[in-house]
């Protein structure tokens, strides 16, 4: 316990046993197990001096020999000997053995644990390395062990060493190393050491000459496949360009799911676990012969079989194919892919047609590309067969699709129009004779269900025309829906049938309402003999245009823009209008009005005007007519004023404010009087309502409300009254009531 060992540098270690002297400069220490173990740790190497350079050294401390014995680091050097140690190793891949030789390899007391492979590990000093995981064995001798590797070692090494020799092709040094552990309790061997490599060979394969039925197993009873070592089979055609080919190319084709020239096969790649395994596989995909490489785990790839795999006379496997409808009438479309180098054919035909065997040559087929138009499909001509072809223009796969209505572009609606009671639908040309049932038709007009009363197919066969139980107007939203019966439904001289349409789903053009016409109006015809009449106020139509009208009761259509109105009768602003006999068959009605090109009548402008405000003439029902002067005479009229400022008053309609009327000293005709009471009048309009001033029969002064009804009134008084109205002033009430 006095007793220190050290390698000078990271380690030190003080004994445990004691020792005897030998002599008086001699001492012997037997070390026990555990201080061996710990000295092997770091007296790694024969010698004075550690792997790492450290010196080995003993001290000691005081009371080593004895109680009078003291302290002594004076750093006395230590000789080691005997040190086990790895010089080389060889790897001979046609056994799998392992010889590893070196110095002082121990024989460790039991079976088979001399030498322990686990805490072994061979790489190329790269990106390889591997630790055995084969069982322990025993020594050949102090210097050599012999490790036989098991099946998992040999094809795990299989991965990268590819070449005889001290490097692989890739130019690494295969070298390997020890863990503590590896010779009973000998020390981790820090180093790396050489590795030579021996009976390294290239995979072979071979494959027995034979013509196999397609999609049976290749079995070893029917002579089958052989490979020569672990690692991958590639079925590949015959003519495939063996000098060019990589392993790369290989996994890239399998990866891509794509086989050379075509022929895809389950497996293409097949993996080889066990050297010299006859391997059974199956053929999928036809061609016409196939030869194997195979490439072993490290990635060599072997010289393609002398003979070769040979598959004929049987059907031509399946191609990918799928049928839509074409972008032409009666069409259809296709789409596939062929392989690099192949091409795609098709053939329509009305009866079934054979399926193709691999390689044959077919006659009458059309070249064809993917996804273009294949005209004439119909009900008839249903049977498309499609054709994938080599270069030769064989068969290399084929599809036969029974064309169904789904698949082929049928017949339809283009466009559509609704005017008055007629529903136009433009088609493909029909047959004429199949002329569906109405009930195959739904027609709405602004959401509102309308009777179809009668279906027509044009003589060209390009457009039906429904007839509406109701007409069609400007502006209406009008929707067409057919559903195809089970007879009588519309179909093409193909015979395809008219594709369904849904509701909205073809827009249908109506009549477009004309502008409106800005300023026209009606107004009362008043007076005795004008009861349901107006007065009707147009602007000025542009040059060459004119104005027409109708008159109708209750519901009305506004004529759309360019219609022909030639049947509706002239007008002209200012004319008198009669809309009835009395005010009450007037109003009500609606007048319609247009303003029409001058030659053709085609409506450039409509309006439609609700009439209203029509008034019977009603004598007054109170008083009478006053005065027995003659207003034709403007002498009177002179005398009566007699040069002096007269004045009266109006109320109208019993307002609170009469209006009162000043009459000039200076007037002194019968129109100036009139022109001067009605600007009054008029000056007054916030507070009154006057229709008119007129004379009526040249003998009365007539002034009227312009209100109807039992409301109306008009009361005249003042100073000067008398003077036009008579000696009394009257208050008379009714409709039209006047004074």
């Amino acid at each position: 316990s006095k007793v220190i060992i050290t390698d000078s540098v990271n380690h030190s270690y003080t004994l445990k046993s004691k020792g005897e002297i030998t002599n008086s400069t001699t001492a012997t220490i037997v070390l026990s197990s555990a201080e061996r173990a710990a000295l092997n740790a770091f007296l790694d190497k024969s010698g004075t001096e550690s792997m790492s350079g450290g010196k080995y050294q003993i001290n000691v401390l005081a009371g080593w020999n004895g109680t009078s014995s003291s302290t002594d680091f004076s750093e006395h050097p230590l000789t080691v000997s005997n040190v086990a140690g790895l010089t080389s190793a060889t790897y001979d891949m046609s056994t799998g053995k392992l010889v590893i030789t070196g110095s002082y390899i121990a024989s460790v007391s039991g079976s088979k644990n001399d030498v322990l492979p686990k805490y072994i590990t061979l790489s190329d000093g790269n990106s390889h390395a591997y630790t055995l995981t084969t069982g322990g064995v025993d020594v050949d001798s102090s210097t050599k062990a012999t490790i036989t590797l098991n099946s998992a070692d040999q094809i795990a090494l299989q991965y990268w060493i590819n070449k005889n020799g001290t490097k692989s092709v890739e130019e690494n040094e295969y070298q390997f190393t020890a863990a503590y552990g590896w010779n009973g309790q000998q020390l981790a061997q820090m180093g790396f050491y050489p590795l030579t490599v021996s009976n390294y060979a290239n995979p072979e394969v071979s494959i027995n000459n034979c013509s196999i039925t397609l999609g049976a197993a290749i079995t070893t009873a029917s002579t089958g496949l052989t490979v020569s070592k672990p690692g991958y089979v590639y079925i590949v055609p015959a003519d495939t360009d063996f000098e060019e080919i990589t392993k790369q190319d290989l996994d890239a084709l399998v990866a891509g799911g794509t086989a050379l020239k075509g022929a895809a096969m389950t497996p293409s790649k097949i993996s080889i676990a066990t050297t010299g395994k006859t391997v059974a596989f199956r053929m999928t995909e036809a061609y016409a012969e196939f030869k194997a490489v195979a490439i072993d785990l490290a990635g060599a790839m072997s010289e393609p079989s002398a003979n070769t795999l040979i598959i004929n006379n049987v059907p031509a496997p399946a191609l990918t194919a799928t049928a839509a409808p074409g972008s032409v009438t009666d069409s259809t479309k296709v789409t596939a892919t062929a392989a690099s180098g192949n091409t795609l054919a098709y053939k329509l035909s009305s009866a079934p047609i054979t399926a193709p065997k691999t390689f044959e040559i077919v006659e009458s087929i059309i070249a064809y590309t993917s996804g273009t138009n294949i005209t004439g499909a119909s009900p008839t001509n249903k049977y498309l067969g499609v054709y994938e072809l080599d270069g030769d223009g064989k068969v290399i796969r084929y599809k036969l699709i029974t064309l169904a209505a789904s698949n082929i572009k049928l017949p339809s609606f283009k466009s559509a129009s609704a005017l008055d009671t007629s529903l136009v639908l433009e088609t493909d040309t029909l047959v004429t004779s199949s002329v569906p049932s109405i009930k195959a038709f739904t027609v709405k007009i602004n959401g509102t269900a309308v009777a179809v009363t009668k279906v027509e197919i044009a003589g060209d066969g390009k457009s039906v025309t429904l007839t509406l139980a109701r007409a069609v107007s400007g502006g209406d939203t009008v929707t067409v829906a057919y559903t195809k019966p089970t007879a009588n439904y519309l179909v093409n001289a193909a015979g395809n049938a008219v594709a369904n349409l849904a509701a909205g789903a073809l827009s249908v053009s109506t009549p477009t309402l004309p502008p409106s016409i800005s300023g026209a109006s009606i107004a009362d015809k008043s007076g005795e003999g004008f009861d349901g009449m107006g007065v009707i106020t147009l602007p000025e139509a542009a040059e060459g245009n004119a104005y027409a009208y109708r008159i109708v009761s209750g519901s009305y259509t506004l004529p759309y823009l360019g219609e022909d109105v030639s049947s509706w009768t002239d007008v002209e602003d200012g004319d008198t209008l009669v809309f009835g006999a009395n005010a009450s068959e007037a109003n009500g009605k609606v007048l319609l009005v247009a303003e029409i090109n001058g030659e053709t009548h085609a409506v450039v402008k409509a309006s439609a005007i609700i009439v209203s405000g029509i008034a019977d003439y009603v004598p007054a029902t109170s008083g009478s007519l006053r005065g027995t002067v003659d207003f034709s005479d403007d002498q009177y009229v002179a005398d009566a004023i007699d040069n002096t400022e007269r004045t009266f008053t109006i109320t109208v309609d019993g307002s609170e404010t009469p209006i009162e009327i000043t009459i000039s000293s200076e007037i002194a005709t019968l129109s100036d009087l009139i022109t001067s009471i009605q600007t009054q009048l008029t000056a007054a309009e916030s507070t009154a309502t006057v229709a008119s001033v007129q004379i009526l029969g040249e003998t009365y002064l007539v002034i009227t409300s312009g209100t109807t009804g039992s409301a109306s009134s008009i009361a005249v008084g003042g100073t000067d009254a008398a003077l036009f109205f008579g000696d009394t002033p009257v208050v008379n009430n009714g409709s039209d009531a006047m004074n």
